[in-house]
């Protein structure tokens, strides 16, 4: 499914090469953006060994599903100019990037995630979203206020991507050099 979705997806979307184009797009266009993951906040545990802003791990209940825990991030080019990433509504896919492989820090990981009762985990693979990830983003342009921005009577409105339902943002990792923040522009 996620090969197939990284293919029709994007193909549908605006590709925004120059990200100044990004605030000229009309709302809820459908864009395409490529880019670096910068976090605004982390998992409280980390991911073995590392900091991460999200997750997505198979779970077991009374049918197959994967369990996503994600929090906003930035996307940043090649210059360091960001783009502010929505994820509520948000879908993670990829193959595992991190084999958590037990332990004390992942159990006190999995415990810290309140599964729904009866849900197990299915093995201990995870796509993890890690800062400096390169990653291709499909989703829709939305004009928001954003917290972390400041102005002087209010905070400024930037254009963000997110979801728009029942239309997920999509998150895809894609094969290229990550970036770690000294990297930035």
């Amino acid at each position: 499914i996620a090969a197939s979705i990284r293919e029709s997806a994007p193909a549908e979307a605006l590709t925004i090469d120059d990200w100044t184009e990004l605030e000229n797009a009309p709302e809820d266009q459908p864009i395409s953006v490529v880019g670096w993951a910068h976090a605004r906040l982390r998992l409280p545990h980390p991911v073995a060994g590392e900091p991460c802003i999200g997750l997505a791990l198979a779970c077991q209940q009374d049918y197959p599903g994967v369990l996503e825990t994600l929090h906003d991030f930035d996307l940043v080019d090649e210059t360091g100019r960001t783009i502010p990433i929505q994820v509520a509504d948000a879908r993670m896919l990829g193959e595992p990037t991190v084999d958590l492989g037990g332990g004390d820090s992942q159990h006190l990981l999995v415990a810290s995630l309140d599964l729904p009762a009866g849900a197990s985990l299915s093995g201990w693979h995870a796509f993890v979203l890690r800062d400096g990830d390169p990653l291709l983003i499909v989703g829709f342009k939305r004009s928001m206020v954003d917290p972390n921005e400041h102005g002087l009577r209010q905070a400024p409105v930037r254009a963000t991507v997110a979801s728009s339902p029942p239309r997920p943002l999509l998150i895809f990792p894609i094969a290229a050099e990550r970036r770690v923040s000294s990297g930035w522009g």
